[in-house]
């Protein structure tokens, strides 16, 4: 089967040098029955944008969206989405790159298993390869729904996935509306919860490119933000899917205390424990905890 895929670049001020080996590792497909739209949000630096004008002249299954304002990663996606013409959905970060068979294997993987909603695969950090199957899961099988979340827990990005667009129309599957930091997991939880047939391989298919030293710093130092962004998505999550009929919205204490505990306590707190903002935070989270 010939599935079409559509693959969403936001693009943000991205080095040119990381931006052409990202768009030239998704040229070289070996899988040619795609289309890639990179969706600009309001770059300042005036050499990407003319680097994407110049790309897509040569290269006619790429196609440049401008945002009419700065609308951050999530909400740039959503912009592209609403172009896409596949019945494959992925998002790639501007200066990530794919391994050339990547496309290949996707396309296999959804041939193989009808009504596919979810396809999760491995990475590499740079070129490290990382852990994928764990908990006891099957790699290279369909497993069971009920312990996606487990994924979520380790994996909640958006680009080691591939979504079925009917899927995501059906079921409403959108980024929330903020330019906050931590997107995906608000994204994934109602992907994840809502997803009836989800396959999981080790093969890594994409290299996320690590922080450099700049951002590492600038990470560090903004904590309190970061985690307290991550609650709020968890928060208006619950909210989003607390009446569906699902396994997740029945027992979201569970859910909810085990996603706050690794993605935020366990990340966040151990190296800021004496700072006067994590006991504001904790309040708001038993608080959050105490009305589910």
């Amino acid at each position: 089967m010939q599935n079409f895929i559509s693959i969403i670049t936001p693009c943000y001020n991205t080095k040119i040098e990381y931006l052409e080996k990202c768009l030239n590792s998704i040229k070289n497909q070996t899988y040619k029955n795609f289309e890639c739209i990179i969706v600009n949000d309001c770059s300042t630096d005036v050499k990407t944008i003319d680097f994407i004008k110049e790309y897509i002249k040569t290269n006619k299954n790429f196609y440049l969206i401008n945002n009419e304002k700065n609308l951050g990663c999530g909400m740039t996606r959503e912009n592209g989405l609403k172009h896409a013409k596949g019945n494959i959905i992925m998002f790639s970060d501007s200066d990530d790159w794919w391994e050339l068979n990547a496309f290949e294997m996707i396309n296999d993987i959804f041939s193989k298993n009808n009504d596919l909603d979810i396809f999760s695969f491995n990475f590499f950090v740079d070129d490290i390869k990382q852990n994928q199957c764990y908990n006891g899961f099957s790699c290279n099988a369909i497993i069971d729904p009920n312990l996606t979340v487990n994924i979520l827990n380790d994996k909640p990005m958006v680009w080691s996935k591939a979504y079925s667009f009917k899927f995501l129309k059906s079921q409403n599957i959108k980024h929330f509306d903020s330019n906050k930091y931590g997107e995906d997991v608000y994204y994934q939880i109602l992907a994840y919860t809502r997803a009836k047939k989800f396959y999981v391989t080790d093969t890594p298919l994409i290299h996320y490119r690590q922080q450099n030293t700049t951002d590492t710093l600038n990470f560090n130092a903004n904590f309190e933000k970061k985690a307290n962004d991550l609650l709020f998505y968890l928060d208006n999550a619950y909210q989003t899917i607390k009446n569906d009929d699902t396994i997740y919205a029945k027992n979201w204490k569970h859910v909810f205390n085990y996603l706050f505990t690794y993605r935020i306590v366990n990340f966040f707190i151990p190296k800021n424990n004496n700072q006067p903002w994590v006991q504001t935070l904790l309040e708001k989270a038993n608080k959050i905890y105490s009305e589910i």
